[in-house]
Parts: C-alpha cells; sequence; structure tokens
C-alpha cells in the first residue's frame, strides 16, 4: 500500500558530470547558480555510490535535472530537492523517518495554506499522477519529504 502524500559501474575517469553542465542552471533558472551546480554535484556523489555504473548514474541526474526544471521555480527550492533525492539515493529512509516527513508535511501544509491544505494536497497528487517519471522518483517514502511537497504543493497551487 503506497503511503505517500502526493504519490496514491565503473568509475568514470572523464570530469564530473556537474561540471561539465556549468550552463544548466541558466537553462533552468535564467542564471548561473551555485545552489544548483552544489545540488547537482551532490545528487552526482550520490548516485555514484549508490548505483553500479556510469551509465546508470547520469541517467539518474538526467531525470532528477528534468524534474527539478521542470517543477522548481528558485534555485534553492531545487536544492532542497535535489537534497532529499540525493539523502534517499545514499540510504532508504526507515519507516519512521518516512511517518516523521510525512507529519511535517501536513503541518506545513496546514499552516500555508490553511483550510485549503486538502485542495492544494490533492492538486499536488493529481499533479504527480499525471508525471510517470515524478511519481517512480517520489516512490519509496520519498513523496513526504517536507522540502519536496512544499514545493511540488507550491506547484500545484499556482497551476
Amino acid at each position: 500500500m503506497n503511503t505517500d502524500l502526493i504519490n496514491q559501474g565503473e568509475p568514470d575517469p572523464s570530469p564530473s558530470f556537474a561540471d561539465r553542465i556549468p550552463a544548466q542552471a541558466a537553462v533552468l533558472y535564467g542564471e548561473p547558480s551555485t545552489l544548483h551546480r552544489d545540488a547537482l554535484r551532490g545528487l552526482e556523489q550520490a548516485h555514484g555510490e549508490a548505483l553500479s555504473t556510469t551509465d546508470e548514474t547520469r541517467a539518474a541526474i538526467a531525470e532528477a535535472t528534468e524534474i527539478l526544471g521542470k517543477y522548481t521555480q528558485t534555485a534553492s527550492a531545487g536544492k532542497s530537492m535535489a537534497d532529499a533525492f540525493a539523502s534517499v539515493a545514499r540510504s532508504k529512509p526507515s519507516a519512521e523517518q518516512i511517518a516523521g516527513w510525512r507529519a511535517q508535511s501536513m503541518q506545513h501544509l496546514r499552516d500555508t495554506y490553511g483550510p485549503r491544505a486538502g485542495d492544494v494536497l490533492a492538486a499536488t497528487a493529481r499533479m504527480v499522477k499525471a508525471d510517470p517519471a515524478l511519481a517512480r522518483k517520489l516512490a519509496g517514502g520519498l513523496g513526504n519529504h517536507p522540502s519536496i511537497v512544499a514545493t511540488l504543493a507550491q506547484k500545484a497551487s499556482r497551476a
């Protein structure tokens, strides 16, 4: 049963992925961002530790970068989401950790949206369901992470 709030290789000797795409921040946010480059480096390191091949690592980072570009409006929101992605890539969250995230996320929604919190959560769930790549990325508890819920709820509430 899915309990997510919003989601009812060989070492590479070449330069790092993040170092090879310094213009990615400009593509996503309109200007180069140190926060975004740091987020990409964190994703690269986390996925590099968790995945067996460079190709798998690149694919995971490309997917995460696409999601960040699509759903985050600021570099700091992108970094927060990227940090959450990286954290889960390093180690699977425990049931207790997921429950804690869920409680924090629900409190944030209530504090931010008041009586509209349920409607915003439903709109966020619809948005996630409409994007299979995002839904896959949020499976396994990440859909409860406070920074992810806050960022996606903000996007859904403006749609």
